[in-house]
């Protein structure tokens, strides 16, 4: 644009001079040339005008760019990250609440196992069937349940109370001619075998820490009984009997 317009005050000049001169060839060929350089002039201004018309963004962007500067980015200032707590993964947690649970059931087992071998001092397996076979044998169809457990408990009340001298063991004591129903092979009832582990246990307790039983049936005073055919009847021997009252029952939901 701008040599255009050099070259037309340059021609310009000359169609001055030439007038100045009144060379009437020169003015002619100068008008010609102002006419053609117009020409042009407006050929290039028009499609200037055009490619603007057409691309309107490009002249935007160019002009945008040298105008307008850069903005500088603000540096964005850095947090430090708060510690993220450790959880324990939930298999790992269910795992230890189990262990801890196994190892307290274990204990519990082994301090039942360590007491229960603790009363096994005081009576054997034996014990324990020729005490079932006595239930049996005196009251195997007798109910309530406790009345059953009374026999039991008279034979550990001679015991206690030194009632002969054959009264120092268990077997001893049912043994003992002419006061008991036993005889060797008698039958007997799991439900026999259990009143009779039930009431030695009770018993053996007693031994160990001096205090009746709360499971205690009858109370130690009656060592005797008799049987009318549907119930025993038991006494201190001195014309005493026992009401069949208890403070508590243990066999009061046993089937």
């Amino acid at each position: 644009m701008r040599l255009w317009a050099e070259h037309l005050k340059c021609l310009l000049c000359v169609g001055k001079r030439c007038i100045i001169l009144k060379s009437r060839r020169a003015s002619l060929i100068i008008s010609v040339a102002i006419m053609l350089t117009f020409t042009v002039l407006h050929g290039a201004v028009f499609a200037s005008t055009l490619h603007l018309e057409a691309n309107p963004q490009d002249s935007i962007e160019e002009v945008t760019a040298e105008t307008i500067p850069e903005p500088t980015a603000t540096p964005t200032p850095t947090s430090t990250p708060s510690p993220t707590p450790t959880q324990m993964p939930a298999t790992v947690l269910s795992q230890s609440i189990t262990d801890t649970t196994t190892s307290v059931d274990e204990e519990d087992v082994v301090e039942e196992m360590s007491s229960f071998e603790e009363l096994r001092e005081y009576f054997s397996e034996d014990d324990i069937v020729m005490m079932a076979q006595l239930i049996h044998a005196e009251a195997g169809s007798v109910y309530p349940l406790n009345r059953r457990a009374a026999v039991a408990w008279t034979v550990l009340n001679r015991m206690d109370n030194g009632y002969s001298s054959s009264c120092t063991t268990i077997a001893g004591t049912i043994k003992e001619p002419g006061q008991f129903a036993w005889y060797s092979g008698c039958s007997y009832s799991d439900l026999d075998y259990q009143i009779a582990e039930d009431v030695l246990a009770r018993w053996a307790t007693e031994q160990i820490t001096g205090q009746p039983d709360e499971g205690r049936v009858l109370p130690s005073c009656y060592m005797f009984f008799w049987g009318d055919g549907s119930q025993n009847h038991f006494n201190d021997g001195k014309g005493n009997y026992w009401d069949y009252s208890v403070d508590y029952d243990p066999y009061e939901d046993w089937a």
